[in-house]
Order: C-alpha cells, then structure tokens, then sequence
C-alpha cells in the first residue's frame, strides 16, 4: 500500500533507495534516514527539513518506517521528474522486481504490488506477513471447538479453531465470558487455541462475542512461505512490466496483433514472450508449493 508520496524540486538530480533500513537521497550530497526506529510520520516530517523535498504522509503516520519497500541503489527512484510513491509493507518490493526485470524503479506502479498481495492471499486464504489483532471479540460457535488427548488430560471442550487468524504465531491477551487468560497457560498451533493446565478459564462458552483476543498471526517474514509469497509476487510484477513495455511497443508500431497472438515484424520468438512463460511456470509451481487455508466446515 502506498506509504507517503516524495518530490524534489531544486536544481540538482534527485533519486532515492532503501535498503537494509536505511533510505538515502541522492542530492548534491547524500543524505541518510535511519529507519529502524522510526515511524512514517517521523520520516515526513524528517524529509521535509531537507531543501527542496516535499514529503506527504498517505498512510497510518504510526506505522513503521523500516516496513517501507526496498528500493535498489542500483535502480534508484528518480524524484524530479514528478512525486514519487513508496509502498509499505508488500511481499515483494521495487529493489526485488528490479534487479529481476532491469527495470527502473518508476517503471513499477504500486498498484501492482497491491494486486499481487490480493491475488497470494485470495488463492491461499493465508497472509504471509505477521500482523497483529488488537481486542478483537470472536464468535464461539459449537463446531468450531474440539476436544483432543494430543494436549494431555484437559477437560473437555477445551479447544477452538480460530481460522479467521491463521496461522497463529502468539497470543497477547485473552479474555473469556469476562475472566483474563494468562497467554502463558494457552497453546497456540497453527489455527487453534488450548486452554493448558492452570488457565483460568477452563472452556469455551458458546455464542456470540463472548470473549475479546489480542494476537499476532500471519507467517512471519523470513519463512519458507513467507519468501515462496515474496517470489511469486516478485513474478507477478515482472510480468507485468513485460506486458506494459510490450504494449507500449505495439502502440509504437513495432508489433502487429493477429487474434490472441502478437507477431513481432522480423517474424522471431521475441525474448519477453519467451521470459513470460518462464514466469507463469514458475508462478503455478511456486503455488503448488505454498500452503492454503483448508475451506472445509470441522466439527
């Protein structure tokens, strides 16, 4: 999603990069901004102060800064010629679809990067980014818990699915029909909660909204399937661009399109309709490997 907007408007060249949680301006000198503790409004505010830099905030000020997209020192964004968006928090990121496509940085549209997080998470039914939930009250419907020896002698009806938040990495807070949890006393595996031995609730009392979570789910970053998601995205975008840069030719008058076919004029395989299937191969294999939200009704 876009983070905040950014523009330079003096004299000089002006582009940008981040990597390793560092965001540099390249101006007649460059100037860095340490990410890692800061937050987006921080950061406006920060880039403002430097001459000639417009800097707009466009999302939750809060959010941290050192989430913003990576971009490549070796494919900068350039900022002169008009403002240029940087993204937040996306699978993959403009330094990523760059080094694998060659292309620059404002060749790649943020809106792509969105699509392609939509798509990962529509035909997984998963998020692959860690996120977290804050006092959230939660349904307790009847099949949706389960009793099981696998977690030694609790009493019955100790467990819920909570598939709505899969997977589950921890639990902050909980609290059920009024009393607190302690997230200690609570085991937490993949998409269900236990209530261990000592919990200060020992059941789930059915019915709406009878009890309030705090917790953080999503496969972290750095996962398998986090970076399975951050490579299919990564593709997604390539091709993209490969479908833009080709429409762009064609407007040009460099191709000729014959039903669903594109002729090139010299009659050859060009090079981007070969690089297009590679990556929708790689794209269906990467999915064949990503795990996906099991749909069926338990209980």
């Amino acid at each position: 999603m876009d983070a905040l907007s950014i523009a330079y408007s003096g004299d000089s060249d002006a582009t940008l990069c981040i990597e390793s949680s560092k965001l540099t301006l390249s101006l007649d000198t460059e100037v860095e901004f340490d990410l890692t503790e800061s937050t987006l409004e921080d950061l406006v505010l920060a880039l403002n102060l430097v001459e000639g830099v417009t800097a707009v905030l466009l999302a939750d000020g809060g959010l941290n800064a050192s989430e913003l997209n990576e971009i490549s020192r070796e494919y900068p964004a350039d900022i002169t010629a008009r403002p240029y968006l940087l993204g937040h928090g996306n699978y993959s990121s403009p330094k990523k679809i760059s080094e694998a496509a060659h292309k620059e940085a404002q060749e790649i549209r943020s809106s792509w990067l969105d699509d392609a997080d939509a798509l990962i998470e529509s035909l997984t039914g998963l998020i692959f980014r860690a996120r977290s939930i804050d006092d959230v009250s939660i349904d307790i419907r009847a099949k949706d818990i389960f009793s099981t020896g696998d977690y030694g002698a609790y009493r019955r009806a100790n467990g819920l699915y909570l598939k709505a938040y899969t997977p589950i990495n921890s639990i902050e807070a909980l609290e059920i029909d009024g009393v607190s949890v302690t997230p200690s006393k609570i085991i937490a595996e993949y998409d269900r909660l236990i209530l261990g031995t000592g919990a200060e609730a020992s059941s789930w009392p059915i019915g709406k909204s009878k009890a309030t979570i705090s917790l953080i789910y999503g496969y972290p970053k750095g996962s398998r399937e986090s970076i399975l998601a951050s490579e299919f995205a990564t593709l997604y975008v390539s091709n993209k661009l490969y479908e833009s840069d080709l429409k762009l030719r064609q407007n040009q008058g460099a191709t000729k399109v014959t039903h669903a076919s594109v002729v090139f004029e010299n009659d050859t395989v060009s090079e981007e309709t070969i690089s297009r299937k590679e990556i929708q191969l790689r794209m269906e294999m990467i999915l064949e490997h990503m795990p996906k939200k099991f749909r069926g009704v338990l209980g």
